[in-house]
């Protein structure tokens, strides 16, 4: 790359559900639809994943920003939520093979020496039975959840000097937090 794209933020979004469990699936759909959007964009590394996973961590091009992509059962406003995610300090698993995300990010930290900043975004799901795709309430939350993360990239990736947190986003019925 050139010109003003050659210093660009490294931003890291990734999706994470089971695709087999329908609704739980939404993470990596998004994630697989954000793939196709930026496929020219070198600088937004895309991930569709079925857990996270501690071998995320090891990447020798380390983000500045993390976008997280999820599926819940939990109610959410409007179906789909946007907040920051802070790095958590919490005892080890048993089992290290699907982390919290503040742990996910606090294992990345301390694996690269920086915080990236990070976002989760959850998308509020209706069935997790086994079967695959989406029920039409849950696509509709995905292609809202497709908007507002490309909107965030593109933010990130542009106005990298500027922290997001003072902007004023603006999707229709998205609740950001901080």
């Amino acid at each position: 790359m050139h010109g003003k794209w050659a210093m660009q933020r490294r931003i890291w979004i990734i999706g994470y559900g089971n695709k087999e469990r329908c609704d739980d699936g939404a993470g990596p759909v998004v994630a697989e639809r954000l793939q196709f959007m930026f496929r020219n964009r070198p600088e937004i590394i895309i991930r569709s994943v079925h857990q996270l996973d501690p071998v995320l961590v090891d990447d020798t091009n380390p983000p500045e920003d993390v976008i997280l992509i999820d599926a819940t059962l939990d109610q959410q406003v409007n179906g789909l939520r946007v907040q920051m995610l802070m790095p958590e300090k919490i005892p080890l698993p048993f089992s290290l093979h699907h982390l919290p995300p503040g742990l996910f990010l606090e294992l990345l930290g301390q694996y690269h020496g920086y915080y990236p900043s990070a976002w989760l975004v959850t998308i509020q799901g209706n069935d997790f039975g086994f079967g695959t795709g989406l029920t039409g309430e849950t696509e509709k939350r995905a292609l809202r959840a497709v908007k507002v993360i490309a909107g965030l990239a593109v933010m990130k990736v542009i106005d990298s000097p500027k922290d997001i947190k003072g902007q004023s986003l603006s999707a229709k019925g998205v609740k950001y937090e901080k």
